[in-house]
Formats: structure tokens, C-alpha cells, sequence
């Protein structure tokens, strides 16, 4: 939620003491934050390493993001205003800059969750989170192509655009989406935050707030996958997160799948009509103490080719061992076959490719 303060805002001051950060930032430097509640229920505005009280009154909740800028202060004082819909650039800009500093990888975000008693978050809250660790997919749910299908769906990246293609089903739709049920979760804890402060209680709960922020950032996260669908090309481009429940752990699955061209054209990454295209499929599968698994999948008109990392020798045995029986499948299947390999490094980089601290518009290090 954007915050969107009164028409003359009233500055923030902070002293520069506390905040020693300020005293490299020019007057007039905006800065995006997030609202978070300090250990002892202060409300703070939170940009990369700043910590920024906030005052009472201003009606801010936990998870709001707002626009700061900072103005020239008296008396050794730096001064921060609220900035009333100030944010800059087009609407996706303005997204990925509210949700890239909150963001938080999926499966994270749900062992974090799962890891909260149910007895110290408030009942509406426990009563939300149960149904949603039972949704979780199993490896027997992910081993059908079906049961991916469905996982992938129902993943929180396709929830708004299921919603607005298919009104119709969109009590069905909210059943069954996680992103549908962590926003019934974040409702649930803010209510409770709100019944607190109407206690006059000094702090929530410090497993309230965790997984508040756990929420918040996987939210964050399904958004950004959200906005790098957008691309200028017109081209497909889905990434997908999905926490599996296997055996009391939770592993993690990463999937994307974008349309791009061979580059035998003159376009480069931007296919041009008649030019040869390809769809390209990444796959990331974190096992709990046995490391990640990771495919990259190439497929034109010139057939199939697949290229399997794995960190741990025993995994790397495993699809060696594998590997002619899947050869046979995709053959049965009309499938022509470039080649399959099993490797114990990474795929190469291809030119232009995002650097390791990020895929697309994600940086799980922001």
C-alpha cells in the first residue's frame, strides 16, 4: 500500500546523531521506504540501512511503503519529508522501487512462517497460516505434468491476470492461490496490529511482527515477478517460485520460462518477424542439505537440448543414471533431441546476461 499523506505534510527532523547516513545525503534526495515496527513498537521507516523513527499520527501502518526527501535542517538537525505521491517514472517504476527493498525469496519467506508457533500470533492470524502450509506442493504433486501445471498456477504470479480473465471464478481463484491466501494472512496480522494499538499496547507480539515482514516480502516478491513480465519485446517471459513441502522441510523451486530469439537474426534478443525463435526454460530446485539441482532447457525448430547441474555428487550419479530412460521418454514423446548432459558447473553465461546477484528485475541481496 502507497502511502499518501495529508496535502502540506509536516517534515519528519531527525537528528543527524542518530542518523549519521543523512549527513552524506543532498537536500532534496528522495528516498523509497519501507514501514516497519521497531523491537519496541515504534514505527519505523526503513531505506536500505537507515532506520528512521516516525512520528505518531501519522496513520502509517507496518508494510506501507512511502517517499522521503530529504530538506535542510536547523539547529544540527536534518529534516525528512513526507512526500505526497511523489515516487517518480512510470507505474511499473514506481513498483518495482516500492517492492524490490521489501522483497524476500518465496520459499524463505514460508520457512520463516512455518517456523512460528501457532500459539504466540493471534488466532485469526494462525487460523490464516494453517491452510496455508497445507496447500503447499508436494514432489508427488510436482512429478505429474498436471500436478506442475496446477502448482504453477496457483503459484501467486498469475493471480491478478486469473482474476481479471476470469471473474467469474474468482471464488474458486482465491481458494486456491497463495498469493490469495498470504494477502488473507497480512489482513489477519494487520488486524490484530490494529486491535493492539487499540489496547494502547506498547509492542505486538515479536512473532507477529516476523511474520509480518515475512509476508510483506514474499508479496513483494510474486510482484516483481509481476512486473518482469512486462517486457518492451512483447516476448514471454514467466518466472515462477514455489516452496515444496517435502518430508517436514520445505525445498525450493524456481522456474522461468521466456520466449527469445536464436540470435541467427539480425534482432539480437529482440526477434524480428520471420526471424528463428526459441523457447528457453530455466529450473532451480534447492533440496534441504543436499544443495541445488539446476536445468537449463533449449527448444526450436532444430529440437531439444538439456544441460543438468547438480552441487552434490550424489545427485549428479543419480541423473547420469537416469538420463537414457528420460532420453527414451522425450523420444516416445516426438521429441527430437540435441543432447542431454549432466555437469557439475553452472551453465554458461550468455552475453548480456543479468550478473549472479540478480535474475531480471530480482536481487535477492537488495
Amino acid at each position: 500500500m502507497l502511502y499518501t499523506p495529508p496535502a502540506n505534510p509536516r517534515p519528519i527532523s531527525v537528528p543527524i546523531e542518530a542518523s549519521p547516513m543523512l549527513q552524506v545525503l543532498p537536500t532534496g534526495r528522495v528516498l523509497h521506504a519501507t514501514v516497519r515496527r521497531g523491537d519496541e513498537g515504534q514505527m519505523m521507516a526503513v531505506a536500505g540501512r537507515l532506520r528512521l523513527p516516525l512520528p505518531a499520527g501519522t496513520g502509517l501502518a507496518t508494510g506501507d511503503s512511502v517517499a522521503l526527501r530529504v530538506t535542510a535542517g536547523e539547529g544540527g538537525q536534518a529534516g525528512l519529508e513526507l512526500l505526497a505521491g511523489h515516487s517518480g517514472g512510470d507505474a511499473l517504476t514506481r513498483l518495482q522501487r516500492i517492492n524490490l527493498p521489501r522483497q524476500q525469496p518465496v520459499s524463505q519467506g514460508i520457512r520463516l512462517l512455518a517456523a512460528v508457533p501457532a500459539g504466540e500470533i493471534p488466532e485469526p492470524a494462525a487460523r490464516a497460516l494453517q491452510p496455508l502450509l497445507a496447500s503447499l506442493p508436494t514432489p508427488g504433486q510436482l512429478s505429474s505434468a498436471e500436478g506442475l501445471h496446477t502448482a504453477l498456477r496457483n503459484s501467486g504470479t498469475l493471480f491478478e491476470s486469473r482474476l481479471a480473465a476470469q471473474p467469474e471464478q474468482a471464488d474458486i481463484i482465491t481458494r486456491g492461490d497463495l498469493r490469495a491466501r498470504l494477502l488473507r494472512l497480512a489482513a489477519a496480522l494487520r488486524g490484530s496490529d490494529r486491535a493492539a494499538g487499540e489496547r494502547d499496547d506498547a509492542t505486538a507480539s515479536r512473532a507477529a511482527r516476523d511474520a509480518e515482514q515475512a509476508v510483506s516480502g514474499v508479496l513483494a516478491r510474486q510482484m516483481i515477478h509481476q512486473l518482469a513480465a512486462h517486457r518492451p519485446n512483447g516476448q514471454v517471459a514467466l518466472s515462477f517460485e514455489l516452496p515444496v513441502a517435502n518430508g517436514g522441510e520445505i525445498d525450493d523451486l524456481r522456474l522461468s520460462i521466456r520466449e527469445e530469439s536464436t540470435g541467427r537474426g539480425e534482432g539480437g534478443d529482440t526477434a524480428t518477424e520471420g526471424e528463428p525463435k526459441r523457447w528457453r526454460v530455466d529450473v532451480r530446485l534447492g533440496f534441504t542439505g543436499l544443495g541445488e539441482l539446476e536445468a537449463r532447457l533449449f527448444y526450436d525448430a532444430d529440437g531439444l537440448s538439456i544441460t543438468w547441474r547438480a552441487e552434490d555428487a550424489v545427485l549428479r550419479e543419480a541423473l547420469a543414471t537416469e538420463m537414457p530412460h528420460l532420453e527414451k521418454a522425450l523420444d516416445d514423446a516426438g521429441l527430437a533431441i540435441q543432447g542431454l548432459r549432466v555437469s557439475e558447473r553452472p551453465p554458461e553465461p550468455e552475453a548480456g546476461a543479468i550478473s549472479e546477484d540478480g535474475e531480471g528485475l530480482i536481487n535477492d541481496r537488495a
